[in-house]
């Protein structure tokens, strides 16, 4: 039987909502843990459910500068922006900060062996050094990652990014730490915001080669997300041996999300979470659900990616998912992302093969 799961959660998260017209509002939290009571999980002895508090300044300045924090403290107090797409107020910063306080409820919980997989809420990794933008204030992503290295003594550290939107705070963070190895599967970024993180960005110095970036094919299906598992995914976790995974990111992989363009259904982010499962190698696994813009398909997907990576057979909902986008196919021929796909593995595994021996 798969070891009991913890859900961090404070209901104060609820005031991280970027308001009416804003693609990212509170109610995905609250309509998710709806679907959790509805389904019985409160109840399950499989799950417990645990509260945080909220970050401290000395935690912020795991990830970010002090200039950077002050500022958000200041550009908040006059209700302004970080970002066209990142206004922010008093109650989004302290939002903000109940998801890092919550992420590192959850390291703390893995460290210290009370819990073996931890679901949280957030994921905001945009947010860089000395900026914000893209809905994030704060990277609890990576200041989780700093965290579990420099306060919990772990060595390996591996965050598996599923977010179509690629991680560019959380590399830009980590990219010289070679005890964080950061592997992100998102859209080309050539297609979406942040515009960042190509197959050629594997790190800097002593973190070179620890950062590996797989952009995927427009409308890119599970055959696609296999293919890079297998060939790339996987043979870096077990060459790495994580003591700790991070995965982060939650439905926007979804064909009919409303900023991005892949192709997943509600169906494959369960097999989704069952590889992420697999690369921990037994690993304790922090699990950070944030990410997606169509609320009718959110809560489901979240579900999906929960039962796939906790190892529970967890009953998710059949829903109408909406029509799938058809994607032209030339008679005979493979169709272009095949032709994409075994381009972008080739490419990744040829600028990690001199760190690497698994691509050797």
């Amino acid at each position: 039987m798969a070891a009991r799961a913890t859900v961090v959660y404070h209901p104060d998260l609820l005031s991280l909502d970027f308001g009416e017209g804003h693609p990212l509002r509170s109610d995905r939290y609250s309509d998710f843990l709806s679907l959790f009571s509805k389904l019985g999980l409160d109840a399950d002895p499989r799950f417990e459910k645990a509260g945080c508090q909220a970050a401290s300044h000395d935690d912020l300045l795991l990830a970010h500068s002090p200039e950077y924090v002050l500022e958000v403290g200041k550009v908040a107090l006059r209700r302004g922006s970080l970002s066209i797409d990142t206004p922010i107020s008093p109650e989004i910063v302290q939002g903000s900060m109940l998801a890092v306080g919550g992420a590192l409820e959850a390291g703390r919980r893995v460290a210290s062996c009370e819990s073996r997989h931890v679901a949280c809420f957030g994921g905001f990794h945009h947010a860089g050094p000395d900026y914000g933008g893209g809905f994030c204030v704060f990277n609890d992503v990576a200041i989780l990652a700093r965290a579990l290295v420099r306060r919990h003594g772990k060595r390996r550290v591996m965050v598996i990014d599923t977010d179509a939107h690629a991680g560019d705070g959380t590399e830009d963070v980590l990219a010289q730490d070679p005890s964080v190895l950061v592997v992100s599967m998102h859209q080309d970024p050539t297609t979406i915001f942040p515009g960042k993180c190509f197959a050629q960005d594997i790190g800097l110095g002593e973190g070179r080669g620890f950062t590996a970036n797989i952009p995927l094919p427009l409308m890119s299906e599970l055959d696609e997300y296999q293919r890079c598992f297998q060939e790339i995914v996987l043979p870096l976790a077990r060459e790495f041996g994580p003591e700790v995974v991070i995965r982060n990111g939650g439905s926007d992989p979804h064909y009919a999300d409303e900023l991005t363009q892949l192709g997943l259904s509600v169906a494959d982010f369960k097999w989704l979470g069952m590889m992420v499962r697999e690369a921990a190698q037994g690993a304790p696994l922090v699990d950070m659900y944030g990410s997606g813009y169509n609320p009718r398909v959110l809560p489901s997907c979240w579900m999906a990616l929960l039962s796939g990576t906790s190892g529970m057979n967890l009953h998710v909902p059949r829903m109408d998912e909406g029509r799938r986008p058809e994607i032209a196919v030339t008679p005979g021929l493979a169709t272009q992302r095949d032709f994409e796909i075994l381009g972008t593995i080739a490419e990744v595994k040829k600028n990690l093969k001199p760190y690497w021996k698994c691509f050797q």
